[in-house]
């Protein structure tokens, strides 16, 4: 049964002038998607000092808001994500969230914001996105398992995929969008702070 505490995906990093979006697209469409989404999206990350380990995420975008939790692994292929869905009746619910979590005492955030197209297909979720925070741009391709067994059908249903898309002989990036591009951009001030919080 699909674990809904648990995100299973593989992200690959890709370089904007080599790779073409528009064949990608297509080649999703052909394999017949239930359904797209194409959308910004604002996401606002905090790191608290009272819960290391776990990174905090506000989304806000046309269709849904979420307070979710992440936790921070070697891998970010497999990891614990919980979400809270904030709705939409009370419009961007920023304030509200940020004086929540400054209960847990936060000593960074990082908004980031995204173009996305999502594939929705019965057992991956295909994704494009390009993400943007500060100086830095990224462009990324996931795939995420939505429905499966085991870790073990999902990690075999999305090798299963990646073929299909092209991508068997690509390496997966082990970071997370966070590590890609936040954290090369941190002061080194807050960089000690992170690294002595990623071990407490």
């Amino acid at each position: 049964m699909t674990d809904p505490f648990l995100e299973i995906e593989h992200k690959f990093v890709i370089n904007p002038e080599e790779f073409d979006r528009s064949r990608f697209f297509a080649q999703m469409q052909g394999l017949q998607p239930n359904s797209t989404t194409e959308q910004e999206v604002n996401d606002h990350y905090f790191l608290a000092n009272k819960v290391p380990g776990f990174v905090y995420r506000h989304r806000y975008d046309s269709e849904l808001q979420h307070l979710t939790l992440k936790s921070w692994e070697k891998s970010s292929q497999i990891r614990t994500e919980i979400n809270l869905d904030l709705g939409q009746h009370k419009g961007n619910q920023a304030e509200t969230v940020e004086a929540f979590l400054g209960v847990l005492d936060v000593f960074f955030d990082a908004p980031i914001k995204k173009e996305i197209k999502v594939f929705h297909f019965d057992k991956v979720e295909a994704v494009y996105y390009r993400a943007s925070y500060l100086e830095r741009v990224i462009d990324c391709i996931e795939f995420e398992a939505v429905s499966y067994d085991s870790v073990e059908e999902a990690e075999q249903t999305l090798s299963a995929f990646e073929a299909q898309a092209g991508f068997a002989n690509l390496t997966p990036s082990d970071d997370s969008l966070f590590e890609l591009i936040v954290i090369p951009q941190m002061p080194d001030g807050i960089m000690q702070r992170v690294e002595k919080w990623m071990h407490q």
